[in-house]
């Protein structure tokens, strides 16, 4: 015990200290004895803090997080249910030490699948992982292979199970960041997170055991009754799994929240009263160190919002010249530290266009936008449009017959058009003065015709009263035939003497032509 009064000691003047340090020194994080370690925020993959997290480590018992995940699965899918009655199969001791964590099933043993799967992840129980396997899968090598896809899956790269439980150390590998993911993804389901956030668990008699077992949940950071004592109990804790085996040392999976900031921490590889001989369960007191350190100093900060606007850009062929306004489709808050400036954090679009022509419908997703913490990328959302960017035709009209107007062979042939349309207009235009010319010389031509048949008309007539006079003259006596005067010829004509008609058109005629 003194060594953990001394420890307490230390870790009060740490607090001390940190609150009257320098803010520039505010995000300095605590120092913790594990080999690799990540926290992160699970809801936006923040990671806050890092040590070693994509080195290969064994992960003991943390395994059973995916034998847990696997089964949680099945379950949602119907492929068996928590009621389902199993019967442990004769291998599912196999590889085990008879001291190895295990809730003393026996094979042949019947329990429900919800039993085994309490077994195995809050009592940790090693054989309860292999009766799981079988009951999911058929066989429990057709578990792992399940396990190692699954880890692929969920972007787990660096991971290879080469067992249900992790018991075994070589080719059975994984990451701090690995363990990250998976565990994100698990804790993702609700029945999953009831169960590793269980502190106690009762199974009834069986038809072997014939006592009730009280399960234990050995992580202390919610359970004070536990295996590792009541000094590591963490307000606002809950879940995941622990884990120790030599070659792996103390490793713990957690999940805290508090003020409405979750995070999720993972520790490998940490001293611990086995490992090292130290009083201290460096996994339970370095998770606790960096969940206050993150507390302290980080905040939750909205950085968009869905609908806010990003950036617009041009249109080809829009009504109005309007732009199309891209806006955020998600919603991103991010953990980040409380002294960070605005300017510390930038949205920066990527369009995935490089021109756009209307009409463009409301929804149309046309590129993304990364945030950029102090210059690092920390994610990636999509923009769309937000309204309609509906078609100029008249515009768009214009635009086409501009360009086809700038082909060099339109040119030409507009050129030569408008060369025929000139030469057939100046045609036309000659073909009018010809034609006016034609008529205009027909019309005098008529004219000069109409005169010589009225000259020739007037000299018949004067022609006929010649005759009309010699005619007459000849009928006269020879005394009477000296010329007479026209009044004569009218008097002789009043008298009514046969000569009368002619001597009135002889007296005119000689009237008109004195």
């Amino acid at each position: 015990m003194k060594t953990r009064s001394l420890l307490s000691l230390y870790l009060l003047l740490c607090l001390f200290f940190s609150a009257v340090a320098p803010q520039a020194a505010a995000l300095t994080a605590p120092s913790v004895t594990a080999e690799a370690v990540v926290l992160a925020d699970p809801d936006s993959g923040t990671i806050l803090y890092e040590k070693n997290m994509h080195e290969k480590c064994p992960p003991a018992s943390l395994t059973k997080i995916m034998t847990g995940l696997l089964a949680v699965e099945a379950v949602e899918r119907g492929d068996i249910s928590m009621d389902t009655v199993i019967t442990a199969p004769a291998d599912c001791w196999s590889g085990l030490d008879s001291d190895s964590s295990n809730a003393e099933i026996s094979p042949g043993e019947q329990m429900s699948f919800g039993d085994y799967l309490y077994c195995a992840l809050v009592k940790s129980a090693n054989e309860a992982c292999n009766v799981v396997a079988a009951a999911v899968a058929g066989n429990i090598q057709t578990f792992i292979n399940r396990m190692n896809m699954r880890a692929s899956e969920l972007g787990a790269v660096d991971t290879y199970f080469s067992d249900t439980n992790g018991l075994s150390s070589s080719r059975h590998y994984t990451t701090a960041y690995d363990l990250f993911l998976i565990s994100r993804e698990a804790m993702r389901h609700e029945l999953f997170a009831e169960i590793v956030d269980t502190l106690s668990y009762e199974i009834a008699p069986t038809n072997i055991y014939k006592k009730t077992r009280t399960l234990k949940n050995s992580n202390a950071l919610i359970c004070q009754d536990g295996i590792y004592g009541d000094d590591y109990l963490y307000s606002g804790a809950s879940g995941v799994k622990t884990g120790y085996t030599s070659a792996a040392g103390y490793c713990l999976v957690s999940t805290a929240e508090k003020e409405g900031i979750r995070l999720l921490a993972v520790l490998l590889g940490c001293n611990g009263p086995l490992n090292t001989g130290q009083d201290d369960y460096g996994n339970f007191s370095g998770t606790i160190r960096l969940y206050n350190w993150a507390f302290r100093n980080f905040v939750s900060r909205r950085i968009l919002s869905i609908g806010e606007q990003i950036t617009q850009v041009p249109v080809t062929y829009a009504v109005g010249n309007a732009p199309a306004v891209l806006r955020s489709t998600e919603e991103i808050s991010l953990l980040l530290p409380k002294e960070m400036k605005d300017e510390d954090i930038q949205i920066v679009p990527d369009i995935r266009y490089a021109e756009l022509t209307a009409p463009i419908p409301a929804g149309t997703v046309l590129g993304t936008a990364s945030v950029l913490i102090e210059g690092k990328p920390y994610t990636t959302i999509r923009l769309a449009t937000s309204e309609d960017v509906l078609l100029d035709r008249k515009a768009q009209l214009k635009a086409q017959m501009q360009e086809l107007l700038a082909e060099p062979w339109i040119k030409t042939a507009a050129v030569a058009a408008a060369g025929g349309l000139l030469v057939i207009f100046f045609l036309i235009l000659r073909y009018r003065a010809l034609r006016r010319r034609h008529l205009r010389e027909r019309q005098e031509q008529e004219e000069r015709r109409a005169l010589e048949a009225q000259r020739e008309a007037s000299l018949a007539e004067s022609r006929a009263v010649q005759e009309d006079m010699m005619r007459f003259r000849e009928t006269l006596p020879p005394e009477e035939k000296k010329p007479l005067s026209a009044e004569q010829y009218r008097v002789r004509g009043s008298n009514g003497s046969s000569e009368a008609a002619i001597g009135d058109d002889l007296a005119d005629f000689f009237s008109d032509n004195q």
